[in-house]
């Protein structure tokens, strides 16, 4: 049982560390930013946009 529950905890750990010190948090704070000025400047937000 504490196996498994180790893995679990490796696991996340690791995928804390990855979205953290990765780049994606940055990557996310950057898109929401454009999506906030895109909805104050009142942007349509299509596909395009989102992809």
């Amino acid at each position: 049982m504490s196996g498994a529950g180790g893995f679990i905890k490796k696991f996340l750990n690791f995928t804390w560390r990855e979205f953290i010190y990765g780049g994606h948090l940055t990557a996310l704070g950057a898109s929401s930013v454009v999506f906030t000025v895109a909805i104050l400047l009142d942007i349509p937000v299509g596909w395009d946009f989102l992809v």
